[in-house]
């Protein structure tokens, strides 16, 4: 691993890039995108979720209810054809496009929805197929090509890591990369434990040589931007360690980017939004019994509670621990 962590920092010298990381803090009310009274629905962005391959229509619809949650002005999912009723049935508020198992029109479908995006969200439930792989070549190429934020997660990290063109197309582009530790090894090519043994300067390696946003999900989620920004977030339980969890923080931080919320920033609102609502739902159902979908009830909460003034709230209800990493901490371990 040190020799890997050597060769990121001498690139990120040679690359212009910075070189360890500032531990920031955040505010979520401060990030949250302003509502305006004079408004309609294209003023608060659209965003694209390609999503969903046969039998996948759960981690769609999950992404899709999130990025609404988040207050997203309209919501398009990309997904295969036989998860339409379903989606339909589940999720009526979104605009949909379906293509087949032999769809010849899929890159010229593809195109189009992008190009009429505001955010694209890619992978969660993608799937690794043959035609899995095609979404993902394309629509890495269209974002970059239309200068469209993307945000890239599950399967798309998998498949992305497999090609070292592709990696390379998205560096120094808007692309926010949401793996898990295991999907983090596509990335890097270090094994899962290297990755938990020092996650901070994995992280900030990562973001400094592609130029990209990373956030490495887990306990104390870490987000990490090129500049060298670190924010740990500590909000969020283990009763989140469930199916669907990520597709709900994948849709979210899609829907905060379409509504124009710098890469870096929604990333990490959208950690403590998730894990703020994680909380909230444990208070209902408890650590071991809670689902995916509890989260998105709690997502309601969570926001609400962002729009209400300070006074409105409990003086403790944002204690600053829970805004990012406390210095105090490491004192105290010493």
């Amino acid at each position: 691993m040190l020799f890997y962590i050597i060769i990121l920092y001498m690139y990120a010298y040679l690359e212009g890039g910075q070189i360890g990381y500032i531990a920031t803090t955040i505010d979520p009310r401060e990030l949250l995108p302003v509502r305006k009274a004079e408004s309609h629905k294209g003023t608060y962005g659209r965003a694209l979720l390609i999503t969903g391959s046969p039998g996948m229509a759960g981690a769609a619809y999950l992404a899709g209810m999130a990025a609404y949650r988040s207050g997203c002005g309209l919501v398009e999912l990309f997904t295969h054809e036989s998860n339409r009723i379903i989606l339909q049935q589940l999720l009526p508020e979104a605009v949909m496009t379906v293509y087949g198992d032999e769809d010849k029109k899929l890159a010229d479908k593809l195109e189009k929805s992008i190009r009429r995006a505001d955010s694209v969200g890619l992978g969660c439930g993608l799937g690794l197929s043959d035609q899995a792989v095609d979404i993902v070549r394309n629509s890495c190429e269209f974002a970059v090509s239309m200068h469209k934020p993307l945000l890239a997660d599950a399967d798309a990290i998998t498949l992305i890591g497999r090609e070292e063109s592709l990696i390379s197309s998205l560096r120094r582009q808007s692309v926010v990369f949401t793996p898990h530790p295991k999907e983090m090894t596509s990335l890097t090519h270090m094994h899962t434990d290297e990755i938990l043994s020092d996650r901070e300067t994995i992280v900030t390696s990562f973001c400094s040589v592609s130029g990209t946003v990373c956030l490495l999900k887990g306990h104390r989620t870490l987000v990490g931007s090129p500049s060298g920004a670190l924010y740990e977030n500590h909000t969020g339980n283990s009763g989140m360690a469930a199916g669907g969890s990520g597709d709900v923080l994948s849709g979210l931080i899609t829907g905060l980017m379409a509504q124009g919320v710098d890469l870096y920033d929604a990333a990490c609102l959208g950690a403590w939004i998730h894990g703020h609502a994680g909380d909230l739902a444990a208070e209902d159902t408890g650590e071991h019994a809670m689902m995916a979908r509890d989260l998105l009830e709690s997502l309601t909460e969570a926001m609400w509670e962002l729009e209400q003034d300070e006074d409105e709230l409990e003086d403790d209800e944002f204690a600053d621990d829970e805004f990012g990493y406390d210095e105090t901490e490491d004192e105290d371990d010493e």
